[in-house]
């Protein structure tokens, strides 16, 4: 549904490009995630198996450890 429905096309202003999405998300198809990692600069996206549609409230210590490797990290939390 995503790209058929965004209304302008500015994704140069993402400055973040990280992406974290679960497999199990019920309201966003996770062929739209992996569509929008593709349109986004520099995007790295990593699938949550077994998240719903809310990772960082679902399994926030997962999220932070994707979080800290993206940025550099160790990916310990």
């Amino acid at each position: 549904w995503l790209w058929r429905n965004h209304r302008t096309n500015r994704f140069d202003l993402v400055r973040y490009p990280g992406r974290w999405h679960g497999d199990a998300d019920m309201l966003v198809p996770l062929e739209s995630a992996h569509w929008l990692a593709k349109t986004l600069p520099n995007a790295k996206m990593t699938v949550l198996r077994g998240a719903g549609h809310v990772p960082t409230m679902t399994r926030p210590q997962q999220v932070a450890q994707e979080i800290m490797r993206f940025l550099g990290g160790e990916g310990q939390v």
